[in-house]
């Protein structure tokens, strides 16, 4: 007998599935079973790369671009997927602007909204629109946020990614007690340091590439933690 796929039949909807942990967790959702549709804001090329590895899992894909902090592009990009897949299972919330290393004295307004909108209001968006959805179908699903370790350990010049990220964790629990009378479970994945594009020159300019501890943070299993909450 065959592995047995604990995701076979599910729809799975992953923002910013283009690279690092958005990239890695559609790959694991295909292997356990799932169709996977993944958005992208400016690489295609590496969405396009993304969406080969689904398939070479023997499921169906999808690629759709989204700036995930405009509100009508969220909703045109949910009817797309719903067009070509009837439902969406799964959401899992990931791509978001790191940190801009600009302390709160020196931080232009446009920069700190930039972050809130696409940190915050992106997920709150996507997460409204999958409940909505939800609810149609009488409950069910999942949603996982990813937040960062960084919701409760601040750090110098990272004002709006934390306060984005302290504003997930509290988003996740409240719509938890929210939706579990719907079936809808709700969690957040809380990742320290891993080596991703959108990390990987902050840990250049502080680990040495022998170190060990550096080719540890290439390791990327936060997908193994997200298919565990399916």
């Amino acid at each position: 007998m065959g592995k047995e796929r604990k995701l076979s039949g599910k729809v799975a909807f992953i923002t910013g599935g283009d690279s690092g942990i958005g990239e890695a967790t559609a790959i694991e959702f295909a292997n356990e079973g799932a169709d996977v549709v993944i958005t992208y804001h400016t690489d295609k090329d590496a969405a396009q790369n993304t969406l080969k590895k689904i398939e070479e899992a023997g499921q169906s894909g999808m690629i759709l671009k989204m700036d995930q902090s405009k509100e009508v592009e969220v909703e045109e990009t949910f009817d797309k997927a719903l067009d070509k897949f009837g439902s969406i299972d799964i959401l899992f919330n990931n791509a978001g602007l790191n940190y801009s290393e600009v302390k709160l004295a020196d931080m232009d307004t446009e920069t700190f909204d930039k972050i809130i909108k696409t940190n915050l209001y992106g997920y709150f968006y996507c997460c409204r629109r999958f409940v909505q959805e939800r609810l149609k179908n009488n409950g069910g699903g999942k949603i996982i946020n990813v937040s960062s370790v960084h919701e409760e350990i601040p750090k110098v010049g990272a004002t709006a990614y934390h306060c984005s990220k302290g504003a997930i964790k509290n988003l996740t629990q409240t719509m938890a007690l929210e939706l579990a009378e719907h079936g809808i479970n709700v969690n957040a994945i809380a990742p320290g340091m891993i080596l991703t594009p959108m990390n990987q020159e902050a840990i250049e300019r502080k680990l040495n590439p022998s170190f060990q501890v550096y080719q540890w943070f290439q390791q990327i299993f936060i997908q193994n933690v997200a298919s565990i909450n399916c």
